[in-house]
């Protein structure tokens, strides 16, 4: 079995459940969003910028902040 195979056969269904970053993320305004994404594509410390976030409202914790950049930030 190839290792697409095999993830592929890891796959759990959506629960229809949306990212908690995903949410506060959407409603932040053009800049502070492009700010968000250049400070991840820049490389720059992670609990600086969720710190940050927190500051702006953010109520979720660390690590599922570091799995929505793992899993759902886009480089820009």
């Amino acid at each position: 079995m190839s290792l697409a195979d095999e993830l592929a056969a890891d796959q759990t269904p959506k629960s229809g459940v949306r990212c908690s970053v995903c949410v506060w993320y959407e409603k932040q305004t053009d800049e502070d969003r492009a700010t968000f994404n250049q400070w991840i594509d820049d490389g720059k410390p992670l609990m600086r910028l969720w710190r940050a976030c927190k500051q702006s409202g953010l109520t979720t914790g660390n690590f599922q902040f570091g799995r929505h950049v793992n899993e759902h930030h886009v480089a820009s």
